[in-house]
This record gives structure tokens, sequence and C-alpha cells, in this order.
């Protein structure tokens, strides 16, 4: 008996999905009629919408479309308001009623039609058809005038891992030269050229600029470069690799719908599944011999995976230099800081050298991209300054310098650092204090003390107080400087190492851990006695 019913009621099911698809209309688009592809500059394009089921349905007189902004485009019904009974309903997109910030730089845009039932506005049935965009001119009423045109427009891949003019990675320094000329008879006034790189898959701009404003007599040309870094900031790993680098020049004074061109190149920037390089590496153009050079850079990592265990191998066979600096886990399009130092030797020899740096992944390989280019980066520096001769005794003053942490250093808080100075000397000598080499991981620096005057053999504590920078992390440097006059006699370096700014219950407790304990046991206790009350109240 209860297969019977089961069967009975698995019919029932069935022949109620089959009545329901019956009821509903189905919708078929057609391609849309020549040109299927929109701009600013055609005129229209039509399609049409059939209904399977011709009585009593109804079509919308209106569709629009959208852009990330808001704006909006109509598409108006051709046959009537509204049409009733019938199977064909011909919609058409005019483009020239296209508002001037409607964006249709490579947008595909979705159109959505619904066919209503009259006499049951449950009953319906909706279909959608694509339509492409594009404003190949980049002039917001398309090319208009004829009288300025481009003589070039060349972009020129000066400095990085693109093989050619066309192909950028991020970071990749990029020229490009634009050539405007006046081939009319007339003066034209405010002559701006803006410029601009779109991202074809994600429908956006990467980089969108206006660069510059002059008047072009008749006859005359005029040549801007515009140099730009392609920054990762600017990037997703979901954008691909198709992009366009636009250019357009217009009359300010006439507007654009009066007189404007446009013109575009194909670009690709590529991302790669692992890769990681140095950017705006820092070394002083000269140093001296014996002295700590700094050395800082950014380390980024410019593919589309996260990257574990990255370190930095820094080396000079000459001059003894052979570093490893671990900077650790570095998501997709982020960087780390490189901060450290290097010592030149006393008898390093006056001349121009070449720091060596190369960057190495978790297997401890040098990282490479598909063009087969490692990551490595050579920077020049000049020694010099009475390199390999015995100092000359002075009577200058000694001094005794030592510092040591007064509070957690955590990024993004304040860094509390006492240096300890001591007259090791056997005069009574007046101080100056300072601290420097700290701008790539704090922001400023008080003291408590800048001047100190001690005795033979005595000492005395000066505090640095430091405005630690929030992306600021790992191992940081910076030293403390001690003057005689106008003469340095020590220069102390100093490494803290910054960590994530945090709440850790366990040390706000302090020594008091016990105590604490003890209160949150009370807590729980009376929580649960208040529970048992209220329970045997309602009972």
């Amino acid at each position: 008996m209860k297969g019977k019913i089961s069967n009975l009621f698995n019919a029932s099911i069935l022949i109620l999905i089959l009545c329901i698809g019956f009821a509903f209309a189905a919708l078929t688009i057609s391609t849309p009629t020549s040109p299927s592809t929109l701009t600013k500059s055609s005129n229209s394009t039509t399609f049409i919408v059939n209904s399977t089921i011709s009585s009593n349905f109804s079509y919308p007189s209106t569709a629009t479309i959208t852009d990330e902004d808001g704006n909006t485009i109509t598409l108006s019904l051709l046959n009537t308001t509204s049409i009733t009974g019938t199977k064909t309903a011909t919609f058409k997109v005019n483009t020239t009623a296209i508002s001037s910030d409607f964006n249709l730089e490579k947008n595909t845009k979705a159109i959505t039609i619904t066919a209503a039932n009259a006499s049951n506005s449950t009953d319906t049935n909706t279909t959608s058809i694509t339509l492409t965009f594009d404003n190949q001119n980049y002039c917001s009423s398309g090319n208009q005038g004829g009288n300025l045109t481009f003589g070039k427009v060349n972009p020129d891949n000066t400095k990085g891992f693109g093989d050619s003019d066309d192909e950028w990675y991020p970071l990749d320094k990029i020229e490009v030269d634009i050539r405007v000329d006046n081939d009319g008879d007339e003066d034209i006034d405010d002559v701006v050229v803006e410029w601009g790189v779109y991202s074809t898959k994600e429908d956006k701009w990467v980089i969108d600029n206006e660069e510059s404003n002059f008047n072009l007599k008749d006859g005359k040309k005029e040549t801007i470069k515009v140099d730009f870094q392609v920054d990762p900031d600017d990037l997703n790993t979901d954008m691909g690799d198709d992009y366009v680098l636009y250019v357009k020049a217009y009359s300010d004074d006439l507007g654009e719908s009066m007189e404007c061109i446009s013109n575009s190149e194909d670009i690709t920037i590529t991302l790669e599944n692992d890769f990681v390089i140095l950017d705006d590496i820092s070394i002083p153009d000269v140093a001296s011999c014996g002295s700590e050079m700094q050395i800082t850079a950014d380390v980024w990592n410019i593919g589309e995976d996260d990257q574990e265990d990255v370190y930095v191998t820094i080396y000079n066979k000459e001059l003894g230099i052979d570093q490893d600096v671990m900077l650790g886990d570095i998501d997709s399009l982020e960087n780390e800081k490189l901060s450290t130092s290097v010592e030149i030797p006393t008898d390093a020899q006056e001349k121009f050298h070449t720091i060596k740096f190369w960057v190495y992944n978790e297997d401890d390989e040098v990282y490479e991209n598909s063009n087969d280019d490692d990551s490595e980066f050579n920077v020049p520096f000049k020694v010099e300054g009475s390199c390999g001769e015995t100092p000359t005794p002075t009577s200058s003053p000694e001094v005794l310098v030592s510092a040591s942490l007064e509070s957690d250093a955590k990024a993004g808080e304040e860094l509390i650092v006492k240096s300890v100075i001591r007259n090791t000397g056997d005069e009574l000598t007046t101080y100056t204090v300072k601290a420097t080499g700290y701008t790539n991981w704090a922001s400023s620096v008080t003291q408590d003390l800048n001047i100190i005057v001690l005795g033979a053999g005595e000492s005395k504590d000066v505090s640095f107080t430091f405005n630690v920078n929030k992306d600021a992390l790992g191992n940081q440097l910076f030293n403390v400087e001690v003057l005689s006059g106008n003469e340095i006699v020590s220069k102390q370096p100093v490494s803290v190492l910054i960590e994530k700014s945090g709440f850790n219950f366990s040390e706000s407790m302090g020594d008091n851990r016990y105590l604490w304990g003890i209160g949150i046991i009370n807590v729980i206790l009376i929580v649960a006695i208040i529970s048992m009350v209220i329970k045997m109240r309602d009972k």
C-alpha cells in the first residue's frame, strides 16, 4: 500500500513539473543586426525577442544597461509600448543617445528581457542577450574635427623584465612619446592630452591620467613624453594579461565634441606564477673605507602565487661581502622591506664597485621568469677616503656607546631605546647625541637629552622614542651618533626587531596570572548560580 502511495506521489510531482513547463513561455533572442559591436560613433542595432506562447503575453516598453558607476543606456521597444498576443518584440539601442559618462571601453553588457502573462503576474519568463560595446576612439563623441592628428604614439619599455615595448611586467618603467600635429589652417587653443591603461577583462582603468595642456599653431606639432611605472597595487590576479594603452588629444577650448582624436595600443602585462624581484634599491653613491653602508630595498612578489621563505643574497667578492637577508612569506602583489648594512673594509680600493643582489625561493633557487631572466640586480657605488692608510692619532675625546630596548618593538607603535654614553677619556667633555638612519622604518624620533656633559669615566642615559611605521617589520637599523664639537667621535649601529602589533592577553596579565585565574573562576560560578536560581524560580 505504501509503495502505491509513493508511486502515486511521484507521478503527481512529475505531472506538476510538466504542467509548470507548459505554463511558462520560453523566450529566445536573435543575434543583433550589424553592427554587433557598438561604439559611440555607430548608429544603432536591433534584436528580436520571440515567445513560444503568444496569447496574453506582454513585454516591457524599455530595457536598460547600467555601468559600474550607475550610468544607463535605454533600449526602446519598436513595435508598440506593449505587445500582447504576439510572438515578436523588436528592441533597438541608439548609441547617439548614450551619455558621455557611460563606460564603453571593451565592455560586454547583458540585457535582460522578461515576458509576463497579462492575467497572471507570477507567470513570467526571462532571458538575456549580451551586447558588446567598444569605445574605439576613446573620445566621448568619437573622432571629431580632423585638424588634430597623431604623428606618433610610441610606448618604450625602458627598464624592467618585459621583452618588448608592448610586453610589460609589474614595476617596469615605461616611456611614451606622443606627437600631436595641427593639420588645419587655424590655431587650436588649450590642447589637452589624456592617456590611460585599461584592463579589457575587468573593464576598468589601471591608470587614468591627464598629461599636459598647450596651444598649437596651424601647421605645427608638439611632442610630449610621459613616463610611469607599472604599479602592482593597481593590478590583481583576476585581470588577466590583456590591456589597452589609450591616448587622446582634444581642444578644451572647442570641446571634445568639436575637436578630438584618439589612438590605442594593445599591451600585455605579465604575471608569472612565481616571481619575486627587488625595486627601489637604495645604497649610498659614495662609501668610506671602514664604514657601515646602509642598504634598503622593496622586495616585491609580482607573481600570481603566494611565496614562502623568500631571502635575498647581497654579494661582492672583492669587498668580502656575502650576506643573506631572510624576508619570509610574501603574498601575491605584496612587498616586504629589506633593510640591512654591510661593512666596507678599511683596505678597500678607492674605485667604483658593484653590489650584486639575488632573490631566492624556499628551494634555494634564484627566481626566474618565463623569458629565462633571473631575479638579479647590480648596483654600483664608489669607495673613497684614505683607504689603506693608518689613521693619524688625534686628541679627540674617547666615548663608549651602548643601547638597549626599553619597550616592545611593534609596528605602528612607539619604540623606546635607551642608550648609555660613557666618557672613557680623561677630560671633561661636552657631547651632542642624535639618532640617524631610521627614516626607512620610523616617521620621527624624539629624545630626552640632546647635549650631555661628562667628566672622565662618567656616563649618562639618553632615551630615544621612535614612531614606528605601520608597515615596518623585521630587523631594522639606526645609528647613535655622538659628536664632540663638529667631529663625530662615535657612530654606533643599533639593530631592532620589529614585530606585528597585536594584543597579548597573557602578557597583559603580567605577574598577576594567578589572581586573574581566580577572578575568572569566580565570575563563572556567579553566572552558574544566577542561572540555577532563574530556573528554580520558573518552575
